[in-house]
């Protein structure tokens, strides 16, 4: 992920359909951070389930290197 601009924030619906997001992030130490709205699609499939892959990307959404499975946390401000 260093030096990316972009990464692909894959969610899951409940049917388990992959949802991907091309997103802004930042990366602090081995966590990669992303910021959305709370009333957004990727935050409610999150809240179902925390399973996500993610990798970096371009604009639209195209993979640059490869996925890394990981678990999402919606943290609170």
């Amino acid at each position: 992920m260093q030096g990316a601009e972009y990464a692909l924030l894959v969610t899951f619906r409940r049917s388990a359909d992959p949802v991907p997001t091309a997103m802004w992030f930042g990366l602090y130490g081995r966590r990669v951070h992303v910021r959305s709205l709370v009333d957004a699609g990727k935050v409610k499939r999150l809240q179902n389930d925390p399973h996500v892959r993610i990798a970096p990307c371009t604009i639209r959404r195209r993979p640059t290197g490869p996925f890394t499975e990981a678990l999402g946390r919606i943290g609170r401000r």
